[in-house]
């Protein structure tokens, strides 16, 4: 996630406990989730890396 993203999901997360998020922000916010759910990486992720670690420990 980039540090723009992440400052955007902040400011979005803080309207939606304020109780003040529209439907303009939902669509942000899916827009948003899509996009870092686009770039998401599994064979990058620790734990997918941790989960091999232990797997190969294991055998």
């Amino acid at each position: 996630m980039s540090p723009e993203q992440l400052k955007k999901l902040h400011s979005l997360s803080q309207l939606f406990r304020d109780g003040q998020a529209g439907s303009e922000q939902v669509k942000e916010l899916s827009e948003l989730l899509a996009s870092i759910n686009h770039h998401f990486d599994p064979d990058n992720d620790l734990a997918s890396e941790e989960r091999l670690t232990i797997r190969n420990r294991v055998n």
